[in-house]
């Protein structure tokens, strides 16, 4: 199962973690240009539930659910440096469900089920000091990223709740609560207007991060959404879903403009390239897919298909076909 992907920003390598059942938590990394396996490491006891590059591409770190963070090189797959996350008061599993570098490299912020508790944490990159520790939900803490200048955090939740935070005190700025169900995946815009988010209501909601307003809804999944994310010019938003699909939405009018359903199982994972020219996906079945996510290509090659046949196109829905760059991925 792929349970979490991470696209380097030097847009050298793709990196995967996946669980199976009775066996060590594996990382992958691929090569962007080959498509051929980097590095395997078994990184963790069981499963590998998160992962995030370094701003400069050459560190990842990983959590899983031996109650670990680990940060990793790159290029030779060695361990750096780790930090446990368990918890001295009690004997309940923490675990880490997600990770994100600070825009400057120098902090990781992680966030979980941490002493029975959504709780988040800030480490030092260096020294894996723990720097602060805050509860910030009732239930885990599925999805946590900086701002695009490293001020806030933003935290979503199994309690339906997106909360933003100051980086540096963990005060709570605002909170977004119109979601009905879980929230699974949350990100920034590049400009840090605006903020997405994905949730087991099956929807996908857009809002003013300064306010916390409801700006868009994107309706059109028709089960659990597990993971969204901005492209790197701020104009479309995709999302992968427990319906199998990913789709590609206009981020100025919330309109569904590509939908990618080559996926046989639920999409857990999704991550644009830096450059916003790719997206990768991965499901409950272990397959990893890249699709060309240049939307201008596709929306003029959508064009010309209409103009020969009006048919393929239903609703308001712009198309439905999907492109491999590269044959697909399997763990």
């Amino acid at each position: 199962m792929v349970n979490t992907l991470a696209y380097s920003p030097n847009g050298k390598h793709i990196a995967s973690g996946t669980s199976e059942s009775g066996k060590a938590g594996k990382l992958w990394i691929w090569d962007t240009q080959t498509g051929q396996i980097v590095n395997q490491i078994y990184a963790h006891a069981y499963g590998v539930y998160a992962l995030a590059f370094s701003p400069d591409g050459k560190k990842l770190v990983s959590s899983g659910d031996d109650q670990t963070i680990r940060v990793w090189n790159v290029s030779e797959g060695k361990e750096l440096t780790w930090m446990n996350i368990s918890s001295p008061t009690s004997d309940q599993v923490s675990l880490v469900i997600s990770l994100n570098y600070s825009p400057d490299g120098e902090y990781i912020v992680g966030g979980g089920d941490i002493d029975n508790n959504g709780v988040m944490v800030i480490w030092d990159t260096e020294t894996g000091q723990e720097l602060n520790r805050w509860s910030g939900h009732d239930e885990s803490i599925t999805s946590v990223t900086y701002s695009p200048d490293g001020s806030r955090i933003v935290s979503g939740s199994r309690d339906n709740i997106n909360r933003i935070w100051d980086a540096e005190t963990a005060e709570e700025l605002a909170k977004f609560t119109n979601h009905t169900d879980d929230v699974n995946s949350v990100a920034y815009n590049p400009n840090g207007h605006y903020i997405v988010s994905g949730s087991s209501d099956g929807t996908v909601r857009v809002w003013e991060a300064e306010t916390g307003e409801e700006h868009l809804q994107l309706i059109g999944h028709t089960d659990s959404v597990s993971s969204v994310a901005y492209s790197s010019s701020g104009d479309y938003i995709a999302s992968g879903s427990f319906d199998g699909t990913v789709r590609v939405w206009d981020a100025g009018t919330g309109h569904e403009i590509v939908r990618f359903a080559e996926h046989a199982n639920p999409v857990n994972s999704i991550t644009y390239s830096l450059d916003g020219n790719q997206i990768i996906s991965g499901d409950r079945n272990g397959i990893v897919r890249i699709w060309y996510g240049d939307i201008d290509y596709l929306l003029d090659l959508a064009e010309t298909l209409i103009q020969r046949d009006p048919s393929v196109f239903l609703g308001n829905e712009r198309s439905r076909f999907g492109f491999d760059k590269w044959p697909s991925f399997s763990h």
